[in-house]
């Protein structure tokens, strides 16, 4: 799950008002200020992850400790977290078990598929996979 999250987190974006003013590398910005994180970016940069544009979950039990944990935010991060963070990768985790159960997944094309940003992460197209039930 944290491998799909960082290639493409459902909402690929975070907004903080500063409560205080804040200098930020050679910028002063005053209180108020509305700063938007790009979560998607800090999961593909090559800074934070190896081979980021590639589906490695591997990378999660084997490399977990050098994993810096502000590039991966999808639910945000300290006191403004989504309160729904544990509920919400309950949730996914039993559903992939009974999909997994239930069905084999098959490619129906090898193709790739482009995320569009529409301020939440949507397919291209259609996804080519198909269920075949077990």
């Amino acid at each position: 799950m944290q491998q799909l999250f960082t290639l493409t987190p459902s909402v690929p974006f975070t907004t903080r008002t500063l409560d205080k003013a804040t200098v930020l590398g050679d910028y002063a910005l005053p209180k108020g200020t509305v700063l938007m994180l790009n979560t998607q970016v800090l999961g593909s940069n090559e800074e934070n992850f190896d081979d980021a544009s590639q589906f490695r979950p591997e990378r999660w039990l084997q490399e977990k400790e050098k994993i810096n944990p502000f590039a991966h935010l999808p639910f945000g991060l300290g006191k403004r977290m989504c309160i729904g963070r544990r509920l919400a990768e309950l949730q996914l985790h039993l559903a992939v078990c009974w999909i997994v159960r239930k069905y084999d997944i098959v490619a129906t094309d090898h193709e790739p598929v482009e995320m569009l940003h529409l301020g939440i992460l949507v397919p291209s197209r259609e996804l080519p996979i198909a269920f075949c039930q077990r």
